[in-house]
């Protein structure tokens, strides 16, 4: 017999379980649901935020197509890390190097450009802070990351990261500049060796090298005016001394001139009409002078005078060792020793013969050549003859040491070494030599008649070219150059002491671009010796609309148009020129060459890139 109780119990229970397995469900179907809603909705994102960050890589192959110089900024570190975002203006990308990361809704977008660095010999791509490498201002590593939140607290990202190079860029190169004068680039088979004009102190004259010049030659000096004196005509100059760039010259007639570091101006027209054979300066307010007929004079407090005439003496030569002592030799082998208040006359000795240079060292160190070979040392209370044949020396630069130096004459030179008078030799292009004048005991010239001039290098002495014909009958060199002076008012310059002038420069000829165009990077190649820190090549720039006016006005750097020409591209591997230039037609350069005077950087190739 059925229970009807019981029945009605399992059914419930039944009911019970049936409505338990329907949540169960029922939520598992909902959070399936839920999941596959959510996991469309962020697959949506990613996606989104995939084709944003490759959007962020070809808007900057956009802006690379447009000009190279727009994505990194052109100061600073060719190898820093440049952070920004893009943005459209003008309908056309543009990066903004810098700025915060874009916010496109939901989604941040940031840039990153890393820069390539190369093997120096491999040229194999290799991290910057490796040793050996050098940036490739041609390639920039491009890194763009999408970020996004997927529920608070937590966030998602896409990163899209390429190498962007400026494949489709022109290149200007210049591998020699044989021919100068040229203001515009003209494409011809010797267009490679134009440029517009130098400073003077650089050298283009070897095929594919720009170099500083040597400066260690002399030229003509025509700037005296000979119309402020007496008549107006030129007389012979006999003697010269400088300290520094003050320099005094006198000659026959009684002409004294000096130079002021800038100009030659007249001191004394005729002084008198007596010849003034020499002069010797103590400083540029305290110089003496000796000539004919006796006469010695003294420029002091201002004033030239005539300190005191000895008689008929011939004086040839004085050597001041200070304001109150000095000696002066003459013809007949006499000599005038100066004690601060007088100068006091006596013969060397009675064969001395005549006496053309004293050099004084000391009050017990000096030394006086003449004719006959005859050559004396003075040991501070006697003169010591040395006899060295019958050559007639004229001039002697003995150095400081006392021990080492140098006598010249009649076609023969001798040395000082070591205390020791050497053998005599003739001088190159068997010279008559009436001066000799040493910077070092490595450097030093003497000059002679018929405009001979001679260099000595430390190991030999060798011809120099001369800028005359006529003879030369002083010089003195120190370290803000030299002066030979001669007959007729001649006056020669040495440039420099150096072997090379220290810095120098050239402008380009304008080159033509391709229709309006930016100008987007510059580098060169150089040759730097060894241990030469001063030794630097670098560059400035300028553009043009039309080749003849120039943007900047100022010759511009890595800087930019920042109102002044200090700032200069320095570094050979390359750097992106501002893009302030970009747009024009015309573009040139100025490359400025620095060394330390006993060398020169060399330079072989420049390389303007452009559109």
């Amino acid at each position: 017999m059925r229970n009807n109780g019981s029945m009605r119990g399992q059914t419930l229970f039944e009911i019970v379980i049936a409505l338990a397995i329907f949540s169960m469900v029922a939520s598992i179907l909902v959070g399936v649901s839920l999941g596959g809603f959510t996991a469309l909705t962020q697959g949506g994102d990613h996606t989104k935020a995939s084709a944003l960050a490759t959007e962020g890589i070809e808007a900057l192959r956009s802006i690379r197509d447009g000009a190279w110089n727009e994505l990194r900024p052109a100061g600073g570190s060719q190898t820093d890390a440049v952070r920004g975002a893009i943005a459209v203006s003008g309908a056309q990308w543009v990066f903004n190097a810098g700025a915060p990361a874009e916010t496109l809704g939901k989604f941040t977008r940031s840039i990153t450009l890393d820069a390539a660095c190369r093997d120096r010999n491999t040229r194999a791509f290799q991290a910057c802070t490796n040793n050996g490498v050098v940036p490739d201002i041609h390639t920039e590593r491009a890194t763009v990351t999408v970020r996004w939140e997927t529920r608070p607290g937590v966030s998602n990202a896409v990163t899209r990261s390429s190498y962007i190079t400026s494949w489709d860029s022109k290149t200007w190169t210049q591998t020699d500049w044989s021919v100068s004068g040229r203001a515009v680039w003209i494409p011809t088979t010797i267009g490679a060796e134009l440029f517009a004009s130098d400073d003077g102190a650089v050298d283009s004259v070897v095929s594919g090298e720009v170099q500083l010049k040597k400066s260690n030659f002399w030229i003509l000096d025509n700037t005296f005016n000979w119309s402020t004196l007496v008549g107006g005509n030129k007389k012979n100059f006999n003697g010269v001394d400088a300290v520094n760039n003050k320099v005094w010259v006198v000659g026959d007639g009684g002409v004294v001139v000096k130079y002021d570091g800038s100009s030659w101006s007249n001191v004394a027209h005729t002084l008198g009409g007596s010849s003034i054979n020499a002069v010797d300066v103590l400083s540029a307010t305290d110089v003496w002078m000796v000539g004919n007929s006796g006469k010695i004079y003294h420029f002091i407090g201002g004033r030239l005078i005539e300190d005191q005439d000895t008689g008929s003496h011939v004086w040839n030569s004085v050597s001041m060792i200070s304001p109150t002592l000095g000696f002066a030799v003459g013809n007949g082998g006499w000599m005038a020793r100066y004690n601060g208040l007088d100068w006091v006359t006596s013969q060397i000795t009675p064969t001395a013969g005549d006496l053309y240079r004293v050099s004084m060292l000391s009050p017990i160190k000096g030394f006086v050549v003449g004719a006959g070979g005859k050559l004396f040392s003075w040991n501070g209370t006697a003169w010591s003859e040395h006899h060295t044949g019958r050559e007639s020396w004229r001039g002697i630069d003995i150095f400081a040491d006392g021990s080492n130096g140098w006598v010249v004459g009649s076609k023969n030179i001798l040395p000082l070494v070591n205390g020791q008078w050497g053998a005599a030799s003739s001088p190159p292009g068997a010279s008559d030599l009436n001066a000799v004048s040493f910077f070092n005991a490595t450097k030093g010239w003497a000059v002679g008649d018929r405009g001979a001039i001679i260099f000595w290098d430390g190991a030999g002495w060798t011809g120099v070219s001369s800028p005359v014909s006529g003879n030369l009958s002083a010089l003195v060199v120190n370290t803000s150059g030299g002066w030979a002076v001669g007959v007729n008012g001649t006056i020669l310059k040495l440039q420099s002491v150096n072997d090379y002038f220290t810095i120098g420069s050239l402008i380009s000829s304008a080159f033509p671009l391709v229709g309006i165009s930016p100008v987007e990077s510059i580098e060169w190649d150089e040759q730097i010796p060894r241990g030469c820190v001063e030794c630097l090549v670098k560059f400035q720039i300028q553009t043009s609309s039309d080749g003849t006016t120039w943007f900047p006005a100022q010759w511009m750097g890595p800087d930019g148009d920042d109102g002044d020409t200090t700032d200069y591209f320095t570094r050979a591997t390359g750097h992106l020129i501002p893009h302030i230039v970009n747009g024009r037609q015309w573009v040139r350069y100025r490359a400025e060459l620095t060394g330390d005077g006993a060398n020169t950087p060399i330079l072989k190739e420049v390389r303007i890139q452009y559109k």
